[in-house]
């Protein structure tokens, strides 16, 4: 079975409007189609975590990227966040966004 996940990236600007092009890498063996084998949440036998991101392109004046966590596959959870939403603090025009393992309230910092 194809499950896909989406990350949905957003900013939150302090002042000026977003006009730059911001590109989104994944990494960890994301693709952006299919979950990584053993990365499903523990409910189905896995040990899943968000795929590390690096974000670039990260308009002047940005200080939070909010990643919006979606199953394209499961309608319930397709959108919104479905699967989550975490905020990052950034700096900078670029952002490495960590893994963060699922159900779970420990979260870290990004890094600009």
């Amino acid at each position: 079975m194809l499950k896909t996940l989406s990350l949905t990236a957003a900013l939150i600007l302090a002042g000026a409007a977003a006009s730059a092009e911001m590109q989104v890498q994944l990494g960890g063996g994301w693709d952006g189609q299919k979950v990584p084998a053993g990365q499903q949440c523990a409910l189905h036998g896995g040990k899943g975590a968000t795929p590390p991101v690096t974000v670039s392109g990260i308009p002047s004046g940005a200080v939070w990227v909010i990643a919006y966590f979606n199953d394209k596959s499961y309608t319930p959870l397709s959108r919104n966040g479905g699967h989550g939403t975490i905020g990052f603090p950034v700096k900078g025009s670029t952002a490495r966004l960590p893994a963060v393992p699922g159900m779970t309230a420990s979260l870290p910092g990004g890094r600009g």
